[in-house]
């Protein structure tokens, strides 16, 4: 929905009136939680669907749970995990390779940071190994000197974590590994690299023969749920490896991080708060499923991360160069987002207004797509972002 935008002055009236329901109910409209109070999360803002989902959480924990609760996006774990530890933000939502950076981090700074749950389904995450068919590739050590493809280079599920398997504990070495680069800092969330890399395995041929991606975005693409991946030839061209001698380790996702001197109180009410929600209750089941919960959310361990830190580690180590964005290259790695073409920008919830933006950039001679939830705008996002190299502005 569009909004109008109001003059500042106009923003805050002197008292906020509610609805006839709650019309014993008035606010004083700076009658804000106090620092020292409020339990403030950073979450990395993957998709808009992340905004809407923290939205209705903060309703569950504000309304329901009397958690004094609120949250900040960023546009990438780095920043994230920055804020966390100059002690910005109070609890940070983060990936894996943030998760093992906040801890290592943190201890290097003299800091304890310290886990406060997770999502049943950040547990013990899978990858795959998809392979042509007609590359009579039957086994891991047939990979042996072959090119792969790969998602995106930060992305724990769909590059590091089966990088390093493949080539440190297995010892494959590959011709070429070609990242298809998407969304750097998101850390993979978007699943935009697997996305390309599914695309092209799709369409057959024998190079690349191999690709690693991530089981969920796998299943997702045989089942026609990737709408510009043909599910069809998908299943046609492209197999996995199986057997559990070519299976890739398993390991666990998400997971809510803060440090020891944030208050205690802060901590277990928020923790004791998201345990106590009931995928039974309707009121709660239809924010826990858009948080892709299957039960419930989970007790934190630390466990599932030991071959994310050292497949981590193993990737800095390997690095040319060192960005902020998390990166993998080596010599022999060639970056699909580095290939020469037209610059493509996309312009996330743009309006009517940023059509001048989109208009400015395209003179320039940039490849610009809007999406907004209006038709007449772009079209919407979901169903456009996978084709679109970088988000901005």
């Amino acid at each position: 929905m569009l909004h109008q935008s109001i003059p500042f002055r106009h923003a805050f009236p002197r008292r906020l009136v509610f609805p006839r329901q709650f019309a014993s109910v008035s606010v004083e409209p700076f009658s804000l939680a106090k620092k020292d109070e409020q339990v403030l999360m950073g979450c990395v803002s993957y998709d808009p669907a992340v905004g809407s989902i923290w939205s209705q959480m903060k309703d569950y924990l504000t309304l329901e749970a009397g958690v004094p609760f609120d949250f900040v996006l960023y546009t990438n774990y780095e920043q994230q995990v920055r804020a966390l530890l100059a002690g910005e933000i109070d609890i940070a939502w983060n990936g894996p390779i943030a998760h093992t950076m906040t801890h290592d981090l943190a201890a290097d700074q003299g800091l304890t940071a310290v886990s406060l749950g997770m999502r049943d389904c950040d547990r013990d995450f899978m990858s795959v190994i998809a392979v042509q068919k007609s590359a009579k590739i039957a086994c891991i050590a047939d990979l042996q000197g072959k090119d792969l493809i790969t998602g995106t280079s930060d992305s724990p599920q769909g590059h590091v974590v089966p990088l390093y398997d493949l080539e440190v504990n297995r010892g494959v070495t590959f011709g070429n590994v070609t990242s298809c680069d998407r969304d750097l800092g998101k850390h993979g969330d978007t699943a935009a690299g697997e996305i390309v890399a599914l695309e092209i395995m799709a369409a057959g041929g024998v190079n690349p023969p191999a690709a690693v991606v991530s089981k969920m975005m796998w299943d997702r693409g045989c089942s026609g749920l990737l709408p510009t991946v043909d599910a069809a030839k998908l299943v046609a061209n492209v197999e996995l490896l199986s057997g559990d001698r070519n299976q890739l380790p398993v390991f666990d996702h998400c997971q809510f991080d803060s440090l020891t001197r944030v208050s205690e109180v802060k901590r277990a009410s928020f923790s004791e708060a998201i345990f106590k929600m009931d995928m039974e209750n309707p009121a709660h089941r239809p924010v826990m499923e858009l948080e892709g919960i299957s039960k419930t959310w989970e007790r934190p361990r630390e466990s599932g991360y030991t071959i994310v830190r050292h497949a981590a580690a193993h990737a800095a180590t390997q690095s040319r160069t060192r960005s902020r964005a998390f990166s993998t290259m080596t010599p022999q790695r060639r970056h699909m987002a580095s290939v020469a073409r037209t610059p493509r920008v996309g312009v996330v919830g743009c309006g009517v207004a940023g059509l001048q933006v989109v208009r400015a950039m395209r003179s320039k001679g940039i490849d610009v797509t809007a999406f907004d939830k209006a038709e007449e705008v772009g079209g919407l996002w979901r169903e456009n972002y996978s084709g679109v190299g970088v988000q901005g502005p």
